[in-house]
C-alpha cells in the first residue's frame, strides 16, 4: 500500500514536471510574440516619422525605399531562404542524395551575409552609396541631435545569452550546453576576428571623428551573430526565439547609427559578418562532430569484426 502510494506520487510530480515546462515554454512563446510585435510596431512608427519628414524636407526616396521595404524584405529574405535549405537538406537525409547537393545548400545559407557585406564594402569607395550613408546621417542628426545612449552597449549580448536564459527555463535546443558554448565561442572568435583585422585595415572614420576604426559594426556583428545562432538551436522548438534575437539585433544596429558612432553601410556589413560566423561556426562544429561520431562507429564495427 505505502509502495503504491510512494509511486502515485513519483507519477503526480513527474506530471507536474511536464505540466509546469509546457506552461513555461508557453509562457516564452508569448514573451517572444509580444516583444517582436511590441518592437516591429514601435519601430515601424518611428521610421515612419523619419521618413516622412525626410520626404517633406529633402525628398529622398532612395532612401525611403531603403528603410520601408529593403531592409524587411531582406529579414524576410532570411528566414524564407533558410528554411528551403533546410526542408531540402531533411529531403536529402531521407532519400540519400549525393552530397554534391548537400554542398549547394550549404552555400546557399551563405549568399544572404555575403550580400550584406558586400553592400558595406560599397559604402567605402561607392559615392551613391556613401551619399546614402550621409542622408540618413543628416535625418537621424537633425530629428535627434543630442541623442546619446548606452543601451546598445548591452542589448549586444542579449541574443547570446538568450541561449542560457532558454536553457535555464527547461528550453531544450539542438545541441547540448557545452556543445552549444563551443559553437558560440567559435563563432564570436570568428566575428571578432574579421571584425579587428577589418577595422584596422579599413581605417574608415567614425560619423561623429572620434576614430578610424568604424568599419564594420562590432556591437552588430556581435548581436546578429547571437541571433543567428539563436535561431539555429531553436527553430525546430519555436521560430520566434530567433525572430526575437533578430529584433534585438536590429535594435542594437539601428542605436549605433542614431549614437553617430556608425554609418549604415558599417551596420549592414556588420550584420553580415555576424551572420556568418554563426553559420560557418555551426557548419564547422556538425562537419566534425559528423566526422568523429563516423570515426567512432567504424572503428566499433572494426573491434566487433575482431572479435
Amino acid at each position: 500500500m505505502k509502495d503504491n502510494y510512494y509511486s502515485s506520487l513519483i507519477f503526480h510530480y513527474s506530471d507536474f514536471r511536464k505540466i509546469f515546462s509546457c506552461y513555461l515554454r508557453s509562457l516564452l512563446d508569448i514573451s517572444a510574440i509580444s516583444l517582436t510585435f511590441a518592437a516591429i510596431f514601435s519601430s515601424h512608427l518611428y521610421l515612419n516619422l523619419l521618413v516622412l519628414r525626410m520626404i517633406i524636407r529633402k525628398g529622398f526616396i532612395v532612401c525611403f525605399f531603403c528603410l520601408s521595404v529593403l531592409c524587411p524584405c531582406l529579414l524576410s529574405a532570411q528566414f524564407v531562404i533558410q528554411t528551403q535549405n533546410d526542408s531540402l537538406l531533411n529531403n536529402q537525409r531521407k532519400t540519400g542524395s549525393s552530397l554534391t547537393s548537400a554542398s549547394g545548400s550549404h552555400l546557399n545559407s551563405f549568399l544572404l551575409p555575403a550580400g550584406l557585406i558586400a553592400y558595406g564594402f560599397t559604402g567605402l569607395g561607392n559615392d551613391p552609396v556613401h551619399d546614402l550613408d550621409l542622408s540618413i546621417k543628416d535625418i537621424f542628426r537633425s530629428s535627434h541631435p543630442d541623442f546619446r545612449t548606452r543601451v546598445d552597449d548591452y542589448i549586444q549580448y542579449t541574443p547570446a545569452l538568450a541561449l542560457y536564459g532558454l536553457r535555464a527555463a527547461g528550453v531544450r535546443g539542438k545541441h547540448p550546453l557545452n556543445q552549444s558554448s563551443a559553437i558560440l565561442a567559435m563563432t564570436m572568435a570568428i566575428s571578432s576576428g574579421m571584425v579587428t583585422g577589418l577595422k584596422a585595415w579599413t581605417q574608415r572614420e567614425r560619423p561623429d571623428g572620434s576614430s578610424f576604426h568604424s568599419f564594420p559594426s562590432g556591437h552588430t556583428a556581435t548581436a546578429f551573430a547571437g541571433a543567428e545562432l539563436l535561431r539555429l538551436e531553436y527553430k525546430e522548438v519555436s521560430p520566434w526565439y530567433g525572430f526575437a534575437g533578430y529584433v534585438v539585433a536590429t535594435a542594437t544596429g539601428t542605436l549605433r547609427v542614431l549614437n553617430n558612432r556608425h554609418w549604415v553601410s558599417d551596420v549592414v556589413a556588420g550584420a553580415g559578418f555576424g551572420m556568418l560566423s554563426a553559420r560557418l561556426s555551426y557548419l564547422i562544429f556538425n562537419s566534425v562532430k559528423t566526422h568523429a561520431e563516423k570515426r567512432k562507429q567504424k572503428g566499433t564495427e572494426v573491434a566487433a569484426v575482431g572479435f
